[in-house]
């Protein structure tokens, strides 16, 4: 199915499947969030708006996993709705079992999380950012 939406903001990247994310979508959206992630000065959050998804191919937490070896990306938030959590709750497993990825309601709550990720310092060095990355990514180990 078509990918509503994708695009970088402020280092946070936005994407919005609709309808079954397949491993064509899937890999469009991993390719875009590894191209600006090596294209952009500092790392960058991943935002995924899966609200307006019914099904997800079940390698679609396989290609996330892949993506986030990139290092320029702190953190991959999936934005998930409660009914397509319970019709695809094998997928909703594995995709939460994931290093940096988290799961959460709304889209608000992916900003929110998205933000955070950079201290809310917005304006500060390449340098600051990748302290901030290797911080977190030992905090996480």
């Amino acid at each position: 199915m078509p990918i509503h939406t994708m695009h970088l903001t402020d280092r946070i990247f936005f994407a919005q499947p609709v309808g079954y994310m397949d491993n064509v979508d899937a890999r469009m959206i991993a390719s875009a969030l590894k191209k600006y992630a090596r294209t952009s000065t500092a790392p960058i959050v991943g935002i995924m708006d899966t609200q307006q998804v019914d099904r997800m191919c079940s390698t679609v937490p396989k290609m996330i996993a892949e993506t986030l070896a990139n290092g320029d990306i702190l953190e991959v938030v999936i934005v998930i709705g409660q009914s397509f959590a319970s019709q695809n709750a094998r997928v909703v497993d594995k995709l939460s079992k994931l290093d940096r990825v988290k799961i959460v309601g709304t889209v608000e709550e992916a900003n929110t999380r998205a933000t955070h990720n950079f201290g809310g310092a917005f304006g500060t060095s390449t340098a600051q950012y990748r302290m901030h990355y290797r911080a977190y990514a030992f905090a996480s180990v």
